[in-house]
């Protein structure tokens, strides 16, 4: 493990402080390794919320038609919370303790292809923009999970597409932005 963040060093240490209270004091201990959950309600702070509250604000116009993005070539992958809810209770009811499962979808989906998702579900035509302000330093290029072990032990498998996620995102966003 090395990971390329603060954020990433307190997940290794959580996880391996669960590991311990397993191994030294025999608590149940199921870790997961959570990659990008997204769905419905969540803030803006994904890019799939960003880009789906421009759009939201663009067709009410209270923003140009113009999308705003980062770097588009990085491939994520995302897991619907209403899936990761429902694994959760699987690792919960079948997970034999002291073991890691990566929470995933096990698929990655480019950034960009993502935001023409957006576009296909917007109401007016838009242009897209590369903001600097919105690149990182650093930018893992493919973040794909292995989901295999959780499958195995709980049979679990995510039902929710992106397009799915994409479509609940921006109807969540238009309905926000009308209710402000």
């Amino acid at each position: 493990m090395r990971p390329a963040s603060p954020y990433g060093i307190s997940k290794v240490g959580q996880e391996l402080l669960g590991l311990q209270y397993f191994d030294s004091y025999g608590v149940h201990t199921v870790v997961t390794r959570s990659f990008n959950h997204v769905g419905p309600r969540q803030g803006d702070r994904t890019a799939i919320q960003t880009f789906c509250r421009q759009m939201a604000l663009i067709e009410v116009g209270r923003q140009a038609p113009l999308i705003q993005v980062g770097n588009l070539e990085p491939q994520r992958d995302y897991t619907h919370v209403d899936d990761v809810a429902r694994a959760l209770w699987a690792l919960i009811q079948r997970a034999p303790g002291g073991t890691v499962y990566n929470m995933c979808s096990g698929r990655a989906v480019r950034i960009g292809d993502i935001l023409d998702m957006v576009v296909a579900h917007g109401r007016v035509p838009v242009t897209i923009e590369v903001d600097p302000s919105r690149l990182r330093p650093v930018d893992e290029p493919i973040l794909r999970g292995d989901n295999s072990r959780l499958v195995a032990v709980t049979g679990w498998q995510p039902q929710i597409s992106m397009e799915q996620i994409v479509a609940e995102s921006l109807d969540y966003w238009r309905q926000r932005i009308r209710d402000e």
